[in-house]
């Protein structure tokens, strides 16, 4: 259950909105992220600002419009910083309860730091767009939307890998 009051890691400590969760959705597709910006602490939505545009126009343009969004780290983090091994553990429980509570057939693992944490990939390069099925979960890694907005180049596998998805789903 979403703990507003934690205080696993430092995080809490600077961050607009603590233990962020995705919004209800009784859809069973799932997306995952790294960790909210500072703009989803202050909406409470993941799905907002840029990257959030992006890739909800992407998976609109799929057909995908129903799905519950969240982040493996529910904090945060301070400013060009990486969610470190820490904020992973601190984390992790509260994830796996997401996971849990949603029963996905299907997640989207969006960016390094979530493949990581979710796929347990040594870097997101090496299994981008790859199809992984652990414990009945089909699991697609996917660059994030925020990082096609610092490399633009990246887009066309970003549209593939969403593509991908949509025809696994």
């Amino acid at each position: 259950m979403r703990n507003p009051e934690c205080q696993l890691c430092n995080l809490h400590e600077s961050s607009p909105v603590v233990c962020l969760w995705g919004e209800p959705s009784s859809s069973r597709i799932m997306i995952i992220g790294d960790a909210p910006s500072i703009q989803n602490a202050r909406s409470e939505s993941y799905m907002s600002g840029g990257p959030g545009r992006i890739l909800r126009e992407e998976l609109a343009s799929q057909g995908i419009t129903d799905y519950y969004y969240t982040g493996v780290v529910k904090c945060t983090l301070p400013d060009k910083a990486k969610p470190g091994p820490s904020h992973l553990r601190a984390c992790g429980g509260y994830l796996q309860e997401e996971i849990k509570r949603q029963n996905p057939t299907h997640v989207l693992v969006l960016g390094a730091t979530a493949a990581k944490a979710v796929c347990k990939a040594a870097s997101l390069s090496t299994v981008i767009g790859k199809v992984i099925v652990k414990d009945g979960i089909t699991y697609v890694p996917c660059y994030s939307p925020a990082y096609i907005l610092r490399d633009p180049g990246k887009e066309p596998e970003f549209k593939r890998t969403i593509k991908k998805f949509k025809d696994l789903i």
